[in-house]
């Protein structure tokens, strides 16, 4: 009987432990993100030989948008065509066979292309990619975890009050 009543709290605190380490392991992904995009944007400027060599530099360059999908987008820069994945959602703008944009190169891989016709895009190698997406994430779990956690010891709270009864539930006999 003694261990019936704590087994609320302890399920409750183990449960709200690994919501805990989930949220902080999406946050330090998110701020580890953040650092690679900050690297990206400070990256010295690549000599054009090292634009497709993967060297730790970055350079904003002319191409054209030969392809463009929602998962994927062809590039030529220099007469050399490069393929990039990308995700996007929703509609995609009516292009042309080939419209003139700006291709940002971060490591030998397309990081972002801008065109005219209000064209912004983020590939999946950007660095900052995901930043959003872990930090709600991890922010969320934080949350629920800690509302679980308080949950769990109300509930341990009332079961160890014997003046406190559960509200029954309808058809159930207990």
């Amino acid at each position: 009987m003694g261990v019936k009543r704590w087994t609320p709290l302890i399920v409750g605190v183990s449960v709200a432990g690994a919501f805990w380490v989930v949220g902080g392991s999406l946050l330090l992904a998110s701020w580890r993100s953040d650092v690679a995009a900050e690297r990206a944007r400070d990256a010295p400027i690549c000599a054009h030989r090292d634009l497709f060599s993967g060297a730790d530099c970055q350079a904003t360059v002319a191409g054209e948008l030969t392809k463009f999908t929602s998962s994927e987008m062809d590039v030529t820069v220099d007469g050399r065509s490069i393929s990039s994945s990308v995700t996007i959602s929703g509609q995609l703008p009516r292009t042309s066979p080939a419209i003139p944009v700006e291709v940002t190169i971060y490591r030998g891989q397309i990081i972002h292309i801008e065109g005219e016709t209000n064209l912004s895009v983020d590939t999946d190698a950007a660095p900052s990619t995901r930043s959003g997406n872990y930090r709600n994430f991890g922010i969320c779990f934080l949350v629920f975890g800690t509302a679980f956690g308080v949950y769990s010891a109300i509930k341990t709270a009332q079961d160890r009050d014997e003046r406190v009864q559960d509200v029954p539930w309808p058809g159930h006999d207990d």
